[in-house]
């Protein structure tokens, strides 16, 4: 196994669940190193507790004064900063888990993650990515590019560090065009790709802010984006992305007992778990097994994952198979084994998607998206 450092970073969440999870990491020798990197204040608030855990476990504190941002960016910059803070901390030969102190992850979860192949394969991603190695993700959503759960991911130091940004683009030209969470990782692509650049600075309709929230949001984008599948432009942002996500990242951390706890939001006590265990994409309860062409799964079942409508994997399996072409065959795969064949046949990788007119697609799409408002389509 691969020797591993353990890097908490934010807000000080739960005491009790950082002790539990130290508690898991005490017994797994790989584990050379842990460390939280906070703000002072959460130090101040919590300095009885966080010596009593530095003191029994080798857990090593470090703090800065909190940088004041203005509040509409200041969240997303907050968690830059504390993870180039804290991955300053970090050996530029390590492997490191990015994780917080309100989850708890299972020992057979990071033994799975310390183990497992990440090397990337030969080809063009390889050389243009900047990744070492994969990146261990936990989630992917599947119709809104680079669309990561972020809450705790796992790779070598020199590629986390790739993930650290304070380019305000998403802020002052795609935001409020694009979703929130599409901004950690989604600066990795749109500098190279012009393709998701594009991409971004016109998806309002997939669920950005500007995306109109109703009693019937679910429905809403639903439709918005069975529709989008009908225009070779989206599948090919879609296949590329698919693409991106199967050679540079990965998001299996070992079978399905291996799970994680987080704090719920509501801050009731009560835990969302389980999130790794499905292995498969979690939309309404239907197991990606369950589905046998591309088609099922986009069009089969009536509700995506969660009141937002989301649609998102947490196995390799999906984009393993979508990329290589595994599905059985219906008319939607074989529009994705179509854009494959011409991604394969662009002489540079960046360039897919560069003849297309993305304001054509985006203009359609959001006339179709007005008439669903209007009552006009069903």
């Amino acid at each position: 196994m691969r020797p591993m450092t353990v890097l908490f970073i934010g807000q000080i969440r739960h005491i009790d669940l950082l002790s539990k999870q130290l508690e898991i990491m005490d017994s797994l020798p790989f584990i050379k190193d842990k460390i939280l990197f906070t703000w002072s204040d959460q130090v101040l608030d919590n300095e009885r507790a966080l010596h009593r855990l530095a003191s029994r476990h080798n857990l090593r504190v470090f703090h800065k004064p909190s940088p004041q941002f203005s509040p509409s960016i200041g969240f997303y910059l907050h968690q830059m900063c504390a993870l180039y803070h804290g991955l300053q901390l970090v050996s530029c030969t390590d492997h490191v888990l990015k994780t917080r102190t309100d989850c708890v992850i299972t020992a057979g979860a990071l033994e799975a993650v310390s183990s497992k192949n990440i090397d990337i394969p030969d080809g063009p991603l390889k050389q243009i990515g900047g990744f070492l190695q994969k990146v261990s993700i936990i989630e992917a959503e599947i119709t809104s590019p680079m669309f990561f759960d972020e809450v705790f991911y796992y790779g070598h130091k020199h590629d986390l560090s790739k993930i650290v940004s304070f380019d305000m683009t998403f802020d002052t030209i795609y935001r409020p065009h694009t979703i929130y969470h599409e901004k950690y990782f989604g600066h990795i692509v749109s500098n190279n790709f012009p393709l998701f650049r594009d991409f971004f600075t016109n998806s309002c309709m997939f669920g950005g802010d500007n995306t109109p929230y109703t009693h019937k949001f679910d429905e809403f984008r639903r439709a918005v984006v069975q529709h989008a599948l009908s225009y070779k432009e989206y599948i090919t942002v879609l296949a590329l992305y698919y693409k991106i996500v199967h050679e540079m990242f990965t998001l299996d951390w070992g079978d399905e007992k291996n799970f994680f706890f987080i704090r719920s939001s509501g801050g009731t006590g009560n835990w969302k778990g389980n999130i790794i265990e499905n292995h498969g994409i979690r939309w309404g309860g239907k197991s990606f097994d369950d589905c046998s062409t591309i088609t099922d799964i986009f069009f089969t079942n009536k509700h995506y994952h969660s009141t937002r409508c989301w649609l998102s994997s947490s196995s390799d399996k999906f984009f393993r198979r979508i990329v290589t072409g595994e599905f059985n065959q219906c008319p939607l795969g074989d529009m994705f084994q179509s854009a494959y064949s011409e991604i394969s046949s662009t002489c540079r990788i960046t360039d897919v998607g560069c003849n297309m007119v993305m304001g054509n697609f985006f203009e359609s799409l959001a006339i179709f998206a007005q008439s669903i408002l209007q009552g006009e389509t069903q």
